[in-house]
């Protein structure tokens, strides 16, 4: 994790604030839509139980 973090500093040192934000915008587009269809699938299950 703390490599991570040292990472996402270093990209913001080199590439500025704007690409790091544009990560994290991505990342929690992919995170939220995985959610997202992980609460829709258990939705489906517990209408079929």
């Amino acid at each position: 994790m703390s490599e991570l973090i040292e990472s996402i500093l270093i990209d913001v040192a080199e590439e500025g604030i704007g690409t790091t934000a544009g990560m994290g915008l991505m990342w929690g587009l992919f995170f939220g839509g995985t959610f997202v269809l992980f609460q829709s699938l258990l939705e489906l299950l517990a209408g079929t139980i």
